[in-house]
C-alpha cells in the first residue's frame, strides 16, 4: 500500500476501504446527500458511511501529523466542509 503524504494527496487519488471510489466521487456523493441526510434515511446511511470512509483513509493511509490535520486534507481532497463532516458525526453518536 502505498501511503500518501499531505503534500502529495490528490483529489483522484483512490481510497483503500471504499474499493476504488475516489476521493472526488466521495466528495460528490455528499454534495448529493447531505442536504437530506436528515429526513431520508437512505441519505443518513450514505454520509454516515462517507464519515468512516474519510476517518479510515485519514487514519491508514495518510502520513504525519496528527488525526485532525490528516482528516482536514481527506476531507479538503474530497471538498467535503469540515463543519458539515463534524456535524454529521455528531448526530451518528446521538442515535
Amino acid at each position: 500500500m502505498n501511503r500518501k503524504t499531505f503534500k502529495n494527496l490528490q483529489a483522484d487519488d483512490p481510497v483503500g476501504p471504499s474499493a476504488g471510489m475516489e476521493l472526488r466521487e466521495m466528495g460528490l456523493m455528499w454534495t448529493k446527500h447531505y442536504l437530506k441526510h436528515r429526513s431520508h434515511p437512505d441519505s443518513h446511511q450514505i454520509c454516515r458511511v462517507i464519515c468512516s470512509l474519510v476517518r479510515a483513509e485519514a487514519r491508514l493511509k495518510i502520513g504525519g501529523g496528527n488525526l485532525t490535520m490528516r482528516l482536514a486534507k481527506v476531507l479538503g481532497a474530497a471538498g467535503i466542509p469540515m463543519e458539515q463532516f463534524d456535524e454529521c458525526e455528531a448526530e451518528a453518536k446521538q442515535s
